[in-house]
């Protein structure tokens, strides 16, 4: 009388470990094609991937964070490896014309000697291929490691300026209020001991956009809280403009009381990395006290999306990795073997 549902245990049972085991193939096959798309990608656009690595070694440091972005992301991919374990891997076909407007926009940057947009194509286009071979189901997952990656890219360089101006409004407003008579022009300040200028190398990009990146890793891990995250990349946007400022008038104002002009030399860049880490220890002992630190390696509570949603899992079919390829090949083969095209395009 029992041998009946018995079977059926052991034959559910039997399919239940079939099934896993083809979902265990269909992961290592997409995750296989997917790394070998991200090396032709990285192939196809070698000079691009060599100038922006370039940037990050560059003697004034403003982006020497660069060289972190992509481990961290991997790392934070890694993390999430238990809530991607039951996701089935698609194929999105609506990703190749994506990766050709890519292309697109990557060959009119070059071009147009546009080096930001043409750096920011490498990690749309890789954003593009996790798309086109895993899905939306699992980019979904894997939003924010995906979106980290952009901060591989240089940016606030427009922003030297007005951090010049900010600096030196707030180094001389402060020397007013511990007063020390000051002259200000621009971005000169002048004391009874002589004239500061606070140069683009004391704007203070290098503490802005390292404290941003650590702030926005900060803010993801520590909470969950939309509010809470907002807060904290508020707060690292902020604090490095005004120790930036602080920094600035301390060394202005211990040469004036000091007369000692040495202090002024490549050390006072040690000065401000020195308040800067300290200020950033501070700031994130005191953040994780009001953490809620989410466990984002696992599945979210709520439910998952249904097929019915995202749509059935298709079959995986190889033959779709070679228009695949053929659109991450597209531009950079245009450029090479009709180099009268990018004439035409800046024309």
């Amino acid at each position: 009388m029992t041998g009946a549902p018995a079977g059926r245990g052991m034959a559910e049972a039997g399919e239940t470990g079939r099934e896993d085991a083809a979902l265990k193939r269909r992961q290592r096959t997409a995750l296989l094609a997917l790394a070998a798309m991200l090396a032709l990608l990285l192939l196809a656009m070698m000079d691009t991937v060599r100038r922006l690595a370039a940037l990050w070694m560059i003697e004034d440091g403003y982006y020497s964070y660069g060289f972190l972005i992509l481990p961290v992301s991997l790392l934070l991919i890694w993390r999430r490896r238990r809530a991607l374990a039951d996701l089935v891997p698609q194929q999105e076909p609506l990703a190749i014309p994506a990766l050709l407007l890519t292309d697109g926009f990557w060959l009119a940057s070059r071009a147009a000697e546009i080096a930001t947009f043409e750096y920011l194509a490498l990690p749309l286009s890789a954003c593009l291929l996790v798309f086109a071979l895993q899905g939306r189901r699992i980019v979904r997952r894997l939003a924010f490691p995906l979106v980290f990656l952009a901060f591989m890219l240089p940016f606030g360089g427009p922003l030297l300026p007005a951090l010049q101006t900010i600096t030196t409004h707030f180094a001389d407003t402060l020397l007013w209020l511990a007063g020390i008579p000051t002259y200000r022009e621009g971005t000169l300040i002048e004391t009874s001991f002589g004239l500061f200028n606070i140069a683009e190398a004391c704007a203070g990009l290098q503490f802005l956009a390292a404290n941003l990146v650590a702030g926005v890793l900060f803010a993801h891990l520590a909470f969950s809280s939309p509010v809470a995250q907002a807060l904290v990349i508020a707060v690292s946007v902020i604090a490095p403009i005004l120790i930036n400022g602080l920094r600035a008038f301390g060394i202005i104002a211990v040469i004036h009381l000091s007369g000692d002009a040495g202090i002024a030399g490549p050390d006072h860049i040690v000065y401000g990395w020195v308040l800067f880490m300290a200020a950033i220890v501070v700031t994130f002992v005191v953040g994780a006290k009001f953490a809620d630190w989410p466990k984002r390696g696992q599945a979210p509570a709520t439910p998952a999306p249904t097929p019915e949603t995202d749509g059935p899992a298709g079959p995986w079919r190889l033959a779709f990795l070679a228009p695949l390829a053929l659109s991450v090949l597209a531009a950079p083969a245009l450029q090479l073997w009709f180099p009268a095209a990018l004439r035409v395009v800046a024309e």
